[in-house]
């Protein structure tokens, strides 16, 4: 069946913001995703690809923070001061992926479809590139509260010039750089409201009973497992 160009174009376009949205976690790892006053602590979206879990954050809302870590850890420990540090200097890339989501995702590709004047497309292409150049001048001037080193802030300001779908995952993008630096199953338990917590509770108890299969028992590795398993127990009541 012949597919018109136009809509080749605009599943591109698609294709490659989700590509980037998503997370490929190992085993050992969750996804941090904010919502509205609290957050989410996920282990997969219930699909797996190559032995690592698929996790797609809402496509609709870019504006959101989103980190991965490893659960695995067992300081138990927190740094909620850093975190909210993080989450102040983002407040121009909120409102620049809203920005960029409205007219790579919603503008641009309603022109091409609607067959509007190419000056109509080429206004448009221009406005993503003045939207995403401004976060990257944010990015560039706020780089060390962002953790970002020149390199890194470099990468950033190129990747998303050179690909607009990826300016949309601006935010997104600087998260991958912030080590999230809390534990995520103590953070679920503070932050996760109980439906979450309890999705969380049985994915990483399957996980670990998995690991818990092939350790033999009264080895180290099996009692470090079993106290990791009670650690998500008393952490994440049922």
């Amino acid at each position: 069946m012949w597919i018109a160009g136009e809509w080749l174009l605009v599943a591109g376009i698609l294709l490659f913001y989700l590509q980037d949205s998503a997370l490929l976690l190992y085993h050992d790892e969750v996804a941090i995703a904010e919502r509205w006053r609290s957050w989410n602590v996920s282990a997969s979206a219930g699909v797996e690809l190559a032995g690592r879990h698929l996790f797609l954050p809402n496509p609709l809302l870019p504006q959101r923070a989103l980190f991965r870590a490893t659960w695995t850890a067992v300081d138990g420990g927190s740094d909620n001061t850093r975190l909210d540090a993080f989450l102040s200097q983002l407040m121009p890339f909120r409102v620049g992926c809203v920005a960029a989501w409205a007219i790579v995702l919603v503008a641009i590709p309603a022109s091409v479809l609607t067959h509007r004047p190419a000056t109509w497309l080429l206004a448009e292409l221009l406005a993503s590139y003045l939207v995403t150049a401004i976060m990257g001048v944010c990015a560039w001037r706020r780089r060390d509260a962002l953790g970002l080193d020149t390199k890194a802030a470099l990468g950033l300001i190129a990747e998303t010039l050179l690909c607009p779908p990826y300016s949309v995952n601006y935010l997104r993008r600087l998260c991958r750089h912030h080590a999230f630096g809390s534990d995520p199953v103590a953070f679920a338990a503070k932050h996760c409201h109980q439906r979450d917590r309890a999705a969380l509770r049985q994915e990483l108890l399957a996980r670990t009973d998995i690991d818990l299969s092939f350790a033999d028992p009264g080895s180290e590795l099996h009692a470090s497992l079993q106290a990791r398993r009670e650690r998500i127990t008393r952490s994440l009541p049922a």
